[in-house]
């Protein structure tokens, strides 16, 4: 009789959050909320990154009804990407940024856009992996953009990328 012994890293299938809370003042603009790209090494410096990742869904809340779009390459300005909240820099094949500023909606591509109501009636889970069944492509950023529909209201978001070691 054979035995296999695996690493159990090798059959994990990681969850990356990352949320922003309370961005107040969205206009009726398109602003970056959270954005993910892969790391250029990993597992090991030297090694390019293979890991498959895709997204995973995206929850949001808000005061008013606004439009949302999931962006890939979408130019943006003041991002500062590191690690993911919450997690170890070695557990991960990702980085997200949660400070860019504002986003061109006229460079990358549109992958998904939804609406989310506003108040009491907002549910999460707006966009899950079952809409969102595809790979994240090497060396592009994918990102998380909202605006409101009329006037400005104040939003918290969280969105979940799928590592697949």
């Amino acid at each position: 009789m054979m035995y296999l012994q695996m690493n159990v890293l090798d059959l994990l299938k990681l969850l990356q959050p990352e949320r922003k809370i309370n961005i107040s003042s969205v206009g009726t603009s398109f602003i970056p909320t959270v954005s993910f790209r892969r790391k250029a090494n990993f597992p090991v410096s030297g090694r390019a990154n293979s890991i498959s990742v895709k997204v995973e869904g995206v929850d949001i809340v808000t005061t008013s009804d606004l439009i949302y779009e999931i962006r890939i390459g979408s130019s943006l300005v003041g991002a500062s990407f590191g690690t993911p909240t919450n997690t170890q820099a070695s557990q991960t094949a990702l980085e997200s940024d949660t400070s860019a500023t504002t986003i061109n909606t006229s460079t990358g591509n549109l992958i998904f856009s939804g609406l989310a109501s506003g108040g009491a009636r907002n549910g999460n889970a707006l966009a899950t992996s079952n809409q969102l069944s595809m790979e994240l492509p090497d060396n592009s950023i994918i990102t998380l953009a909202v605006a409101a529909l009329s006037g400005n209201t104040t939003v918290s978001v969280v969105m979940r990328m799928k590592e697949e070691w």
